[in-house]
């Protein structure tokens, strides 16, 4: 649908997925098990795979109500709907994948993921069209391409 283009763009170009309740942790960093970074990379794939079809779901459901209603949606609907919808699939992602602990090796950059989803989530919550963005001003724009050269690439392609 509408979304999934705008979807592939958004995360081609700088890229509705990953995120704790947007804040801090009361675990710290030193607390969390440690694990392999290719068994965090197959579970962190798999959460973000789960959150994408949520994602698609909700958009494919939101696009054929809107078709079958004959109604283009605004800029602005289209900034709120995606951050309605991205945002608390983006808080679960992040709680689940800082439950799956610390991998090695890697532990820094996938430290740097976890901040950068934490602060796309406060960005797109400031600025619902930051969730829509490309490049730089794209709300997760430095997580997508930490994650995506780390391997947790399903995480951004909805």
């Amino acid at each position: 649908m509408i979304w999934e283009r705008r979807g592939h763009l958004a995360a081609v170009a700088a890229l509705a997925l990953v995120v704790a309740g947007c804040g801090g942790s009361e675990t710290t960093a030193e607390e969390l098990p440690h694990i392999a970074k290719a068994e965090l990379i197959k579970k962190g794939e798999a959460i973000c795979d789960q959150g994408n079809k949520v994602i698609n779901a909700k958009f494919n459901v939101w696009g054929t109500k809107n078709a079958e209603e004959n109604k283009v949606a605004t800029q602005k609907e289209l900034n709120d709907f995606t951050a309605k919808v991205v945002i608390p699939v983006r808080k679960m992602e992040l709680r689940r994948l800082r439950a799956l602990g610390i991998p090695h090796p890697g532990a820094h950059t996938y430290k740097r993921i976890l901040i950068g989803m934490e602060e796309g989530i406060e960005q797109g919550e400031k600025d619902h069209s930051s969730m829509l963005d490309v490049g730089e001003d794209y709300a997760f724009a430095e997580p997508f391409e930490l994650s995506f050269a780390y391997g947790l690439k399903s995480c951004w392609l909805e």
